[in-house]
């Protein structure tokens, strides 16, 4: 995947535009508090639109950076936990459901290890406090927020299918599925089956099964053009 990402110009601009982005909004939020920069929101979506070792490699510059620019330890040290939790995260995304667990795993990352370098340092109860609940709290949801409301724009302007869009392609809702459904439902169904023996056969040897239960369900889509010239 890596090779794929460096030789291509469009997949480079991407990376330079969420690491430039996250930079530019962290020189301003960390004036406010050096727990507010939103690394997480950068992990999540190198970890979703591009690959996940990627992923772990720039959230760690990343907070090399933040930690340089702030002079704060702690802050490099809970952008990187809770960073590297929301790449391990979305890593095996297969469902909606687990882009919500995968937010609440970064909002809760980042309320314990602020809540753990404010112990550390001593700070007043005050201090912890606030940190803990309103700067770690705010920054952990938000940033996790942030990437998923980002994914449909930078998915369809950089022409990137991710796990998140094949779940939608695999809505029988989707107009095409629906067609196949309402006009050739024999076929719809010999899709169905031909999704489930990919996806299995996927699964044994290592492969993408979504991507390939998602490819199957529409391998016979050309047949809504003339239903009744193939019988099932």
């Amino acid at each position: 995947h890596v090779p794929r990402i460096y030789n291509s110009n469009l997949l480079l601009l991407l990376l330079a535009l969420i690491v430039i982005t996250i930079l530019g909004v962290s020189r301003y939020l960390t004036t406010l508090s050096v727990y507010l920069a939103p690394l997480a929101t950068a992990a999540m979506l190198i970890g979703i639109l591009l690959e996940s070792r990627l992923a772990l490699l720039v959230t760690a510059l990343l907070a090399m950076f933040i930690g340089i620019d702030t002079g704060s330890l702690p802050a490099a040290a809970v952008g990187l936990f809770t960073g590297t939790v929301g790449v391990l995260a979305v890593a095996r995304v297969t469902r909606r459901w687990d882009l919500v667990m995968a937010s609440l795993l970064v909002w809760g990352t980042n309320i314990v290890s602020v809540l753990v370098f404010s112990l550390l340092g001593q700070d007043a109860l005050d201090g912890i406090l606030r940190d803990t609940l309103f700067f770690g709290g705010l920054n952990g949801l938000t940033a996790a927020l942030v990437a998923i409301g980002a994914l449909p724009f930078l998915e369809s302007f950089f022409g990137i299918t991710t796990h998140i869009k094949l779940l939608e392609l695999s809505n029988p809702s989707e107009p095409v599925l629906h067609r196949l459904l309402t006009e050739a439902p024999g076929t719809y169904q010999h899709s169905i089956m031909v999704g489930n023996l990919a996806e299995a056969a996927a699964q044994s040897i290592g492969a993408d099964a979504l991507l390939c239960r998602v490819g199957a369900y529409y391998h016979d889509i050309g047949k809504i053009r003339r239903p009744r010239f193939f019988v099932e």
